[in-house]
């Protein structure tokens, strides 16, 4: 799909579709929008819609404290800007949490990247593993904006079990 989003702070979203293609049955399920795809690690809880009843505590939360360990990995200069690689571990395996990796810019501390999962232990039904990456770009002086948001999935359910792979791209910031 290919669309046209505009977006007014705090949380107001237009999508103008301007072409879609389904590859293979249209009556499987899909994410044909880009506000399908938009998941803010920036709230304080990450609600990923029809696939968890609660949200999932972001690891940057005011209270991520109380939900994870962080461990530093190591750093590395990317255009001239230090980015930090933390391991993000939960402190319990049945809390509303994250587990993987998030890159965090020095200095100015904006997401540079993540690499974070949930796993039934989350309360998933039918989905196993549900994986985000998401990238970021400077946009401009100041701001940074989201450049792609992958979700990589496995279930099973009623004895069959698959996986799958979700991606959006943003471009073309105005």
């Amino acid at each position: 799909s290919v669309s046209d989003l505009f977006f007014k702070a705090p949380d107001q979203y237009k999508e103008k579709m301007i072409s879609s293609k389904v590859s293979g049955s249209p009556r499987t399920y899909s994410f044909n929008q880009a506000t399908n795809v938009l998941i803010s690690f920036y709230d304080n809880l990450v609600n990923i819609s029809g696939l968890t009843p609660r949200g999932i505590v972001s690891p940057i939360s005011a209270n991520s404290i109380f939900y994870y360990k962080f461990r530093l990995e190591g750093t590395f200069m990317e255009k001239g800007v230090l980015v930090n690689k933390i391991s993000v571990i939960p402190k319990r395996n049945t809390d509303p949490v994250f587990r993987g990796t998030i890159y965090i810019t020095e200095d100015t501390w904006r997401i540079y990247s993540v690499d974070l999962y949930i796993t039934k232990e989350q309360q998933m039904e039918f989905v196993d593993t549900f994986r985000i990456k998401q990238d970021f770009i400077k946009v401009n002086d100041e701001t940074w904006m989201p450049f792609s948001h992958q979700f990589d999935y496995t279930f099973s359910a009623f004895g069959f079990k698959g996986n799958g792979v979700v991606l959006g791209i943003f471009s073309d910031y105005n």
